[in-house]
């Protein structure tokens, strides 16, 4: 009899959430946090007790249904003033590897710009393993090489084209799901994105993602043949290197 009687009450209920909140896809969120300043001198185990000692004692509406509470306060939970701005060997770490990436690309760039107006004046000739070497980080460089184009067959434009679209996209994405990530003040502003009706198509990551993929690899692949008509080359020396890259 009682779980007829809540089925009975659902479609109220239902009812009731709809017309506070006029939209069917808006999350309720109905919970409070707070937190309690206490001081530096009392423990964790301190302050659960406390909890537990006041939850005991206060009446609450549903102790007449013998219904208790009981509290626990984890150590990730805790905070000090003292705490904040600490920087441990890991952030140190990721600084400092990604100032010698930096440095490597502003230095490669800026040698890759040298060596081309050398060239210019002078004859062009093959460059040393020494110098691939040094125009590994080139920004230069690399946004010329990944950016090019297999131009012997013109009907591969529009792959070429899809799979830019696909990347910019999936740009967009990360970009939107790094901002989800972070500290959000206001989660209406992120439903209202997933409302819109582009939403539909530009949030699809995975469609854009196995279609970059798929195009991409395809892509290669056709480029590869054409290469090997020429000479041959290690593919699985081509893989290593564009793994690292």
């Amino acid at each position: 009899m009682p779980s007829e009687a809540l089925l009975s009450l659902l479609p109220t209920l239902i009812e009731v959430i709809l017309r506070r909140y006029g939209d069917k896809t808006k999350q309720p969120r109905d919970t409070v946090h707070f937190g309690w300043c206490i001081p530096a001198a009392c423990t964790i185990p301190d302050l659960e007790l406390s909890l537990n000692e006041h939850l005991q004692n206060v009446d609450t509406p549903l102790r007449n249904k013998n219904i208790s509470y009981s509290a626990s306060v984890r150590k990730e939970f805790c905070a000090r003033e003292s705490d904040a701005g600490n920087y441990t060997i890991a952030d140190y770490s990721f600084a400092l590897l990604t100032l010698i990436f930096v440095l490597l690309v502003f230095l490669s760039t800026a040698y890759d710009y040298q060596a081309n107006n050398k060239q210019s004046e002078e004859k062009a000739k093959k460059k040393t393993r020494n110098q691939k070497f040094l125009l590994a980080f080139s920004a230069r460089a690399n946004f010329t090489e990944m950016s090019h184009m297999e131009t012997s067959n013109p009907d591969l434009g529009v792959l070429n084209g899809l799979r830019t679209i696909a990347i910019f996209v999936i740009i967009i994405d990360h970009r939107f799901g790094t901002f989800t990530s972070s500290a959000l003040i206001n989660f209406n502003y992120v439903e209202q994105q997933f409302r819109a009706p582009f939403a539909c198509v530009v949030f699809h990551g995975d469609l854009f993602v196995d279609s970059f993929f798929l195009l991409s690899g395809l892509l290669v692949a056709y480029g590869l043949l054409v290469q090997f008509d020429k000479r041959m080359v290690n593919p699985g020396f081509i893989v290593f290197l564009r793994y690292i890259r």
